[in-house]
């Protein structure tokens, strides 16, 4: 048993991935912000900092390098920093003050104009979702570093898009709050469906985590300790994916829920 938990300490501690290519770019996020907003709110900036912090994290930490060699569930995870939680941090730490002034720009507001269709962002975040996940691409993706990069980046690109037209800073760019919770509650079915065919598939169909290279040596751990061989670990990512995101949607549509309520007693006075 000490063993095997100086094997893992060893993991999490060597396991870090300094690739400059991803310091630069959260570095470039941080840097553009600062100069954008001068870190002012102090709580939106908060909120954008973290962003960008889990986002290095995801990318970098050791559960890149499970996600890549060992776990389907950690890379459901990891998935799911990126998908549900980067995206959503980063556009609340957008300041309404700056960002309007920003839309005043005309090219910039027809690029947001142009971006923000919540119809054809709602088709293109879970097209994104579901085909990465047809095994052949999902298991091109975890062996070819430059496929995964561009894997991780139509993620991100989408969900930013897609999370954009019910968390807009200002007003004029967010749906109708009713309309939103409808957009939200289909995005939900969505990646419950895609989770639970996961979780009740009798049998591994992601190739990579079968027979892992096993550059660490935990495999005979993760496998004999904690129970996870192929099916189960491939049974827990699509638990991660269908309950951690019905979570994160369900609290958007509450805050809409909220929202409505609210406009209908403005409404009313």
């Amino acid at each position: 048993m000490s063993g095997s938990l100086g094997t893992f300490n060893y993991f999490f501690w060597h396991a870090w991935d300094w690739d400059l290519s991803k310091i630069i770019g959260c570095a470039f996020l941080i840097v553009l912000y600062t100069v954008w907003t001068r870190l002012k709110p102090l709580r939106t900036s908060i909120l954008y900092l973290s962003g960008v912090a889990l986002l290095f994290l995801s990318l970098s930490s050791p559960l890149d390098a499970l996600s890549d060699e060992y776990l389907f569930s950690a890379h459901m995870l990891q998935h799911f920093i990126m998908l549900m939680i980067v995206p959503v941090l980063l556009i609340l730490g957008l300041p309404e003050e700056r960002l309007r002034a920003l839309l005043r720009v005309k090219w910039v507001a027809k690029a947001e104009h142009l971006l923000n269709r919540p119809t054809a962002a709602w088709i293109t975040a879970n097209l994104v979702l579901w085909v990465w996940h047809i095994p052949a691409l999902y298991d091109w993706a975890v062996r070819n570093e430059g496929i995964h990069i561009f894997q991780h980046l139509t993620f991100l690109i989408s969900a930013t898009i897609f999370w954009w037209p019910v968390l807009a800073p200002t007003q004029e760019s967010r749906m109708p709050a009713t309309d939103g919770m409808i957009y939200l509650f289909l995005a939900g079915l969505s990646n419950m469906v895609l989770g639970i065919l996961l979780t009740f598939s009798t049998e591994p169909v992601y190739e990579p985590y079968v027979s892992p290279e096993d550059s660490w040596k935990l495999l005979g751990q993760l496998r004999s300790q904690f129970n996870l061989d192929p099916l189960a670990d491939q049974k827990l990512g699509g638990i991660l994916m269908w309950v951690l995101g019905s979570v994160v949607f369900l609290a958007v549509i509450m805050l809409h829920l909220k929202r409505w309520y609210g406009e209908a007693e403005m409404e009313e006075t």
